[in-house]
């Protein structure tokens, strides 16, 4: 998503994601912009650990401010514990414009 429009945006990020079965994986979830903002490129991070194939459910959000041009990426990914994990395919990010 690029922002259009430099200004005050809450950024949020609904992830779940769960490691295989067997196996466990912190579940991480973070939006990255290709700018710094505030103070690195990371607008939000959050992980959830997972075992067995158990979901692990994120939930981040943030009132940040965003340069026009900037890209925002959503990411999900696991830790370099054992065993694959994924995406359950509820995972979503919303950007809305506040001032």
């Amino acid at each position: 998503m690029t922002v259009k429009k430099s200004g005050l945006y809450y950024v949020s990020m609904y992830a779940q994601g769960s490691a295989a079965s067997g196996a466990s994986a912190s579940i991480q979830a973070q939006v990255v912009a290709s700018a710094t903002v505030v103070d690195d490129a990371y607008v939000l991070f959050g992980a959830g650990y997972s075992y067995n194939g158990l979901s692990a459910n994120i939930n981040i959000g943030r009132v940040v401010f965003l340069q026009a041009g900037t890209v925002l990426t959503p990411q999900l990914k696991k830790s370099s514990a054992s065993g694959a994990a994924s995406t359950t395919g509820s995972s979503y990010m919303e950007v809305v414009h506040i001032y």
